[in-house]
């Protein structure tokens, strides 16, 4: 397409696709953010729009994009409670001075040294330790977003189970 059709979809279409973004959403920055990625998404991929079909085309992308955004948060928040869990689950055993501290944080580099398959170590380390969002993770590894958010999971089971032998047998339950 032409930038001046472009232009032209993006001045009629843009506060209709914004509200829509936004009424999905909650939020203008967000709103903002998906309409910006359904332009470029057009003038990248090259995609010719027909007149009569464009606006409908431009909202249905913009509601599917803003679905994909939200059923992603749902996965990162199963994914966070998940973290919260294993988080309250391992300072819910006793821990008396700086050692034991020492000694859990060692366990659990222990434990997720031991991580199978690897891509779950390597997802743990993507996500916890460099902080690394699961958008970016999957586009890093070559895999869905939902790949990354099960193998997290069972990851953090797999922990979790790997700490709570490790406690059993030092005695600490």
């Amino acid at each position: 397409m032409k930038n001046e059709e472009i232009e032209s979809l993006f001045r009629e279409n843009y506060r209709r696709m914004f509200l829509l973004a936004v009424s999905l959403l909650h939020d203008e920055a967000e709103g903002k953010d998906v309409v910006h990625d359904v332009f470029e998404t057009v003038i990248r991929s090259g995609i010719e729009l027909r007149e009569e079909t464009a606006s409908g085309y431009l909202l249905s992308s913009t509601r599917n994009r803003c679905l994909n955004m939200l059923r992603s948060m749902k996965i990162k928040e199963k994914v966070a409670n998940e973290y919260v869990i294993f988080s309250s689950q391992e300072s819910g055993t006793e821990v008396t001075g700086e050692d034991a501290g020492e000694e859990k944080i060692a366990s659990l580099n222990a434990g997720i040294s031991r991580l199978h398959p690897p891509v779950c170590k390597k997802i743990i380390e993507m996500h916890f330790m460099r902080g690394m969002k699961f958008r970016e993770i999957a586009a890093e590894l070559g895999i869905s977003e939902t790949a990354v958010y099960k193998h997290l999971r069972q990851a953090l089971t797999s922990l979790r189970s790997q700490l709570t032998d490790n406690d059993d047998e030092y005695g600490k339950d």
